[in-house]
């Protein structure tokens, strides 16, 4: 019985040390950015500052674009939602938008996950209309993804890469494929909430290892895989490999007709669950 007697000892400390280690690794999951707009406020700049995190402006007209606006309008009938509306404008384009997720390494998963609305009052887009989208490296190329309304009330999701692209570095040009490729569409109404997350895994590499996932109201509707973003000195432009940023707001081109876009509970994750409004 002598040589037994350590046995719940040592059992004990194995299961300490178990623990210690499962608590030491890496999470699993993790939210990056959870924007519910409770005690938000929005600034002078129009930057949206949400429990302490300034999500800046991103707005080069403020002419035919009215400032985000804190709404009591939500899915809920609590709480509050922010509103963008852009106004009717013979402009080329013209945005207003707020930005977050900087400097994002390519080959990792993040998941954007938000309720929205169109208001009645609304025109149906005649021209696109992006309400999301991706950026690679600041401003200075078309987004590698973007969800947008194409000519009327029919929300799409598109990506770039090598093969569909049509702005880089200040040059408009557009690939052999074309200027971008479509992976999901869905019919929108007005003045219903929806809730959409959108996962995003770009390789900027040309191998084909890009990922999008598209969960509509709960329903995975798209499981997209392929190239996504643009390698390094891809028509001689110096890319990073990194989302630089995403947008959320609106930025169109111009219209004759005023569109007022509700946004709530927008979440970026590192997994739907997580990213789920």
């Amino acid at each position: 019985m002598q040589r037994y007697q350590h046995r719940p000892v040592v059992i004990l400390l194995a299961l300490l040390f178990v623990a210690l280690l499962t608590c030491s690794s890496p999470a699993l999951a993790a939210v990056n950015y959870n924007i519910d707009l409770e005690g938000a406020s929005i600034d002078s700049n129009w930057n949206l500052i949400d429990s302490g995190v300034t999500y800046a402006n991103n707005n080069y007209d403020r002419v035919n674009v009215a400032k985000p606006f804190l709404s009591l309008f939500t899915k809920t009938g609590t709480g509050r939602s922010l509103k963008f509306e852009a106004k009717p404008s013979t402009a080329v384009k013209h945005r207003v938008e707020n930005f977050s997720i900087k400097k994002t390494a390519f080959d990792q998963w993040k998941y954007y996950g938000f309720q929205f609305l169109v208001h009645g009052a609304s025109g149906d887009p005649t021209n696109w209309t992006i309400i999301n989208q991706n950026r690679q490296d600041g401003n200075s190329g078309s987004p590698i993804g973007a969800l947008w309304f194409t000519n009327g009330m029919t929300l799409a999701y598109d990506i770039r890469n090598t093969e569909y692209y049509s702005y880089i570095d200040g040059k408009d040009v557009i690939g052999p494929s074309g200027s971008s490729l479509n992976i999901w569409q869905k019919s929108i109404s007005k003045d219903v909430w929806y809730d959409i997350v959108i996962g995003f895994r770009p390789d900027g590499s040309a191998n084909g290892t890009g990922r999008v996932q598209i969960y509509f109201n709960g329903v995975l509707e798209a499981d997209w895989t392929g190239n996504l973003g643009f390698p390094d000195d891809f028509l001689g432009v110096t890319n990073i490999n990194r989302t630089y940023s995403n947008h959320f707001g609106i930025y169109r081109a111009g219209q004759n007709s005023t569109f007022i876009y509700y946004l709530d509970n927008f979440k970026i994750a590192t997994s739907y669950e997580e990213a789920r409004p």
